[in-house]
């Protein structure tokens, strides 16, 4: 008998849309000068020029220190 292997993703929490996804597909986000990981649909937020005013309005509590 083989025990099916199971495979454990670490997962990451969007700091945006709070959002958990792949560790391995998030993407850096531009948010008020600093580049901070996010996912996907919030780094499309960020550049389109639509919807980046209200983007970078968003209030979220980062340390950007590190």
């Amino acid at each position: 008998m083989h025990k099916k292997i199971q495979k454990i993703h670490p997962t990451y929490t969007c700091p945006f849309c709070r959002l958990n996804i792949i560790s391995s597909k998030k993407t850096e986000v531009f948010y008020r000068s600093h580049w901070i990981n996010g996912c996907n649909d919030c780094f499309a937020l960020s550049i389109n020029q639509l919807t980046m005013i209200d983007f970078q309005e968003k209030n979220i509590s980062l340390d950007f220190a590190s």
